[in-house]
């Protein structure tokens, strides 16, 4: 199955110059493994860039149609990068100026709005304002200026003529209050003066509160995105583009299993179909087999993020029995909505489907609630208001997959499939 045409931006731009604009490389027939399955690595290309179609047209809807500023956020993984890559790519075909900045905890305002008017080309700039000394003077003078506020940018944009996105990623990572403040000043102050300009924010976050805290108060000049994770068939769709563009195979069960062990986490199912592929290949074989994959998930737990499992140990331990291990593999097997919350009726329901055993809905609940407490054994996050049934989620998303490939590195894949997770 061959996903529609990813919405793309339609503005052309009035300018000449052809600075930026991407060339589709189409590559061989079939590509080495590893430049297909990257999950160290954000889709850079649409071909291999799977879902997000809706998510997408949001952002295009909301920069070309609306001159609204963007905000997508999501959590780790999840493939913002890729959205932001796909975007930048779109955008510069169609005649934008994109610059694009990674933050980190040193980034400050001066320096990202210093850089960015340094990125601008002259000819996006009205070239006879510049001649007669008028607003584009004052352009060239921001451009070289060690401190720029937010005032300064309605004057440096003032003699824009053609249209331009500042992508700023990692926004998250950012350890500076001033920093939060005068980008709130400055989307204000450029929704005000100009509609040439839009910022498009991307970063870690559950809610948009996570990423933007109290300190941007511009929710009429935003449009807030959260990014989904996949569903089962784009998943399917993913693998299996994946496994033609790499020249490697795998049969119904292998890529059911994948799917079910990724848990809609498109950086999983890169790295599983990698993993399993390089133990293909080790084996002389271009056919993915479940040993592979067994094989590629005891790869991955040698190398787990130790945080995780001790934050695992610290929730599961007890003297007595292994009632707590049994709530977070509940928590773990559960069906959950589009961003990775789920019930503890589903989690009962799948505890008894994957173990076979019977469980009261005020025990798994007592246990969800204990995840859910601060202290040692906080590894949940509740979410919900009165009236309506509580929702959780895992505070480290990461935890579900350790949850999951643990139990089939101790059970096998047979007792772990589709049906009953």
């Amino acid at each position: 199955m061959k996903e529609p045409a990813i919405p793309s931006f339609q503005f052309t731009s009035t300018s000449t110059s052809k600075q930026g604009y991407f060339r589709r490389d189409t590559g061989p027939a079939t590509e080495k493994l590893w430049e297909v399955f990257t999950p160290s690595r954000p889709q850079t290309s649409d071909q291999m860039f799977v879902g997000r179609r809706a998510v997408i047209e949001k952002i295009v809807c909301a920069i070309e149609q609306e001159h609204a500023h963007v905000v997508v956020y999501g959590g780790r993984g999840i493939g913002k990068t890729s959205v932001g890559n796909i975007i930048a790519a779109s955008a510069r075909r169609a005649g934008y100026h994109v610059a694009r900045f990674t933050c980190d905890s040193e980034t400050s305002f001066e320096r990202l709005m210093r850089d960015f008017l340094r990125s601008l080309p002259v000819d996006f700039t009205d070239r006879s304002s510049r001649a007669m000394g008028l607003p584009n003077e004052s352009f060239d003078q921001f451009r070289d200026l060690e401190s720029v506020g937010p005032t300064d940018l309605s004057n440096a944009f003032g003699s824009l003529i053609d249209r331009v996105i500042l992508i700023v990623d990692e926004f998250d990572r950012v350890n500076n209050k001033d920093f939060y403040r005068k980008m709130s000043e400055a989307i204000k102050i450029i929704s005000d003066s100009t509609d040439l300009v839009s910022i498009v924010i991307m970063g870690i976050g559950k809610t948009l509160d996570d990423l933007l805290g109290q300190h941007l108060s511009i929710q009429r000049q935003i449009k807030a995105i959260r990014l989904p994770l996949l569903d089962n068939a784009e998943l399917e769709v993913l693998l299996n583009q994946g496994k033609v563009r790499a020249g490697i195979d795998f049969d119904d069960v292998v890529r059911d299993s994948i799917v079910t062990l990724s848990r809609g986490s498109p950086y999983y199912a890169h790295l599983l179909a990698l993993l399993s592929g390089r133990h293909a290949m080790a084996r002389k074989s271009n056919i993915i087999n479940q040993d592979d994959v067994r094989a590629a998930i005891s790869d991955i737990l040698a190398e787990f993020d130790p945080n995780v499992i001790n934050a695992y140990e610290r929730a599961t331990q007890t003297d007595t029995n292994t009632f707590m291990a049994d709530i977070v593999l509940g928590a773990a097997v559960a069906p959950f909505d589009a961003y990775g919350r789920f019930t503890a009726e589903g989690a009962l329901k799948a505890l008894e489907g994957y173990t076979g055993r019977s469980y009261e809905i005020l025990n798994i609940s007592r246990g969800l609630a204990r995840l859910n407490r601060d202290g040692p054994h906080k590894i949940l996050e509740k979410f919900g208001s009165p009236g309506v049934p509580a929702t959780y989620d895992f505070v480290n998303p990461l935890m579900r997959q350790y949850v999951l490939l643990r139990q089939v590195n101790q059970h096998g894949l047979n007792q772990f499939d589709s049906n009953n997770v």
